[in-house]
C-alpha cells in the first residue's frame, strides 16, 4: 500500500490553493511566449503610450524577449510569488505584480524621455522587483540564501544590492544607451520602489510582530477523521506562590481566532478586517506578556 498522502495534499494546494494565482500567471507568460508576433500588440512603448495604448502597461508584463529572460522571470517569480501569496494573500499578490509593472514602465518611460529617448519594454522583472521589495519592506532581516554562494544574506542587505546594481546601470544606460544593452534596469528600479511603498503601508495596517505571530501559529490542516486542538493556553503562573491563571482574554476568542488563522491560510494576512486584525493584535500582545 502506497502513502500518497502527501502527494495529494500538495495537487490540491496546487490546484486549490492560494498559490494557483502564481502558477496563473506563469502559465499566461509560458503560452504568450509560444505565440510569435504578439508583442506586436503588448509591447510597452513611448508611441503606444502617446496614442492611449493604455492596456500595454499590463500586457507588457507578461511577454518576454527570449527564452532565457522568459525562464529566469518564470523561476524568479515562483519562489518570490509564492512567499508573497503565502503571506499577504492572492489578491495583494495579483496588485502588487500588476501596479508593480506598471510603475516601473513608467519610471523607464519618464526618464528616457528626459534624455529625448523612446523606449520599449517587455518582461515581468519590473513586477518581481515589486514584489520582493514588498517583502523586504516587511521582514528585511530574513536571512535567504542564493545559489551558488555558501553563505546567506538578510533580506535588507540583499535588496541593497540588488538596488545599487540596477541604480548605475540604470544610469548608465541615461549616459549611454548601447552600455545597457536590451535590459530595462530603470523599470527595475520603479518596480522595487512601489514595492517599498506598497510593504510600508501593509505594515501601517498589520504590525510586524502580529505577522511573526501568525506565522508561528499557521498549522497543518488536521487529516480527516481529526480535530484541531484548542487553541487556548495552558495554565502558568505569574508570580512564585500564587495560584495558576488562564489569561481570559487570550482563552475567550478561541472560535475567532481559529477562524480567521483559516482565513489567512485561504486568502493572507492581507485579507484581515480591521476587527480581525484586533483579534490578532490581542492574541499576539497576551502571548508577548507570557514570554515576559
Amino acid at each position: 500500500m502506497r502513502r500518497d498522502s502527501g502527494w495529494r495534499g500538495g495537487r490540491a494546494a496546487f490546484w486549490f490553493g492560494p498559490e494557483r494565482i502564481v502558477w496563473v500567471f506563469i502559465a499566461i507568460s509560458t503560452i504568450l511566449f509560444l505565440f510569435p508576433g504578439v508583442d506586436r500588440w503588448a509591447t510597452f512603448t513611448s508611441n503606444g503610450l502617446g496614442r492611449w495604448e493604455l492596456w500595454r502597461l499590463i500586457s507588457y508584463q507578461f511577454v518576454h524577449g527570449g527564452l532565457l529572460h522568459v525562464g529566469l522571470n518564470m523561476v524568479g517569480l515562483y519562489f518570490v510569488g509564492r512567499t508573497v501569496v503565502s503571506t499577504l494573500g492572492p489578491t495583494q499578490f495579483a496588485l502588487i505584480y500588476l501596479a508593480g509593472g506598471v510603475c516601473g514602465a513608467l519610471f523607464e518611460w519618464l526618464l528616457q524621455s528626459a534624455v529625448g529617448r523612446p523606449c520599449a519594454i517587455v518582461g515581468a522583472s519590473a513586477s518581481i522587483s515589486a514584489l520582493m521589495f514588498v517583502f523586504v519592506t516587511i521582514e528585511p532581516r530574513m536571512m535567504v540564501r542564493l545559489f551558488p554562494f555558501p553563505f546567506s544574506f538578510t533580506l535588507v542587505r540583499l535588496a541593497w544590492g540588488f538596488a545599487i546594481i540596477n541604480g548605475l546601470l540604470g544610469l548608465s544606460s541615461l549616459a549611454s544607451p548601447a552600455s545597457a544593452g536590451s535590459t530595462a534596469y530603470l523599470a527595475h528600479l520603479g518596480g522595487a520602489l512601489y514595492g517599498i511603498l506598497h510593504g510600508k503601508y501593509f505594515r501601517q495596517r498589520i504590525t510586524l510582530p502580529v505577522i511573526r505571530f501568525v506565522r508561528s501559529s499557521k498549522r497543518p490542516k488536521p487529516a480527516p477523521g481529526q480535530t484541531r486542538k484548542s487553541t487556548a493556553t495552558a495554565p502558568y503562573r505569574s508570580r512564585p506562590g500564587q495560584p495558576n491563571v488562564i489569561d481570559a482574554e487570550f482563552s475567550k476568542p478561541t472560535a475567532d481566532y481559529n477562524e480567521v488563522l483559516d482565513k489567512i491560510n485561504r486568502e493572507g494576512i492581507g485579507s484581515l478586517t480591521p476587527a480581525e486584525r484586533r483579534i490578532l493584535e490581542r492574541a499576539s500582545e497576551n502571548l508577548g506578556r507570557r514570554n515576559d
